[in-house]
């Protein structure tokens, strides 16, 4: 020491007298509080990822917020429900772009309920003899006899 000057350490030590041993003291405290900090484990974003499954990918949802989110979730595009028309689909991309298929004809159709369906167009025998589209919006009907053949929308 000089001339009534005392040199003071880390953590209040005296240079020299305890000093070497304030490196494994810090050590062990930091120690302590990181073992008694109790750890929190996330979910993952995506649901089913847990214990090893995964789910399917979702392909339709509500409104365009929930898509834009579900997309980038999943890694795939999913279809905006609420910007569906007859004749065109929107999709959500992954990067966020939207993408709209669009057709020149009704591809879809709202059912009496407010649902949408395809049209389906193949033809099956209905249960009074008659030949019907299997989903159509105006219930086309076939009925046919000989050379004539008549065919008959309801709606």
């Amino acid at each position: 020491m000089r001339a009534g000057v005392s040199v003071v350490g880390v953590g209040g030590f005296a240079a020299g007298r305890g000093a070497r041993w304030w490196p494994a003291v810090a050590v062990l405290v930091s120690a302590a509080v990181v073992v008694s900090q109790p750890v929190a484990v996330a979910e993952p974003l995506v649901s089913g990822v847990a214990a090893g499954r995964v789910s399917a990918p979702v392909a339709v949802v509500k409104d365009l917020v929930a898509a834009q989110v579900t997309a980038r979730a999943q890694g795939a595009r999913v279809e905006v429900e609420e910007l569906r028309s007859e004749s065109s689909t929107t999709w959500v991309n992954p990067d966020g772009t939207l993408t709209t298929d669009q057709h020149g004809v009704p591809i879809r159709f709202k059912d009496e309920r407010g649902a949408w369906r395809d049209i389906d167009l193949s033809l099956a025998e209905a249960t009074d003899g008659s030949v019907v589209a299997r989903s159509h919006r105006l219930g086309l009907s076939v009925a046919g006899s000989g050379l004539l053949i008549l065919c008959l929308c309801s709606g």
